[in-house]
């Protein structure tokens, strides 16, 4: 028996990164991750604030969801 899996039944699954790029540049990156939970080859920057505080609370509200 084959089984498939729907894409409209599986969440994206995605990790954050936070980096400081020099100074006052805080940049958070997200990298999605494989079904087995691994991180995909791949990154792109989703959120820049002037300080690490704000680049936190940025990826803890989008963790709340």
């Amino acid at each position: 028996m084959n089984r498939v899996a729907h894409s409209e039944n599986l969440q994206q699954a995605e990790a954050f990164k936070i980096e400081n790029r020099g100074g006052a540049s805080w940049w958070v990156f997200c990298q999605p991750l494989a079904w087995d939970g691994l991180p995909l080859p791949t990154s792109r920057p989703v959120f820049f604030a002037r300080n690490e505080a704000k680049a936190r609370a940025w990826v803890e509200a989008r963790n709340k969801r």
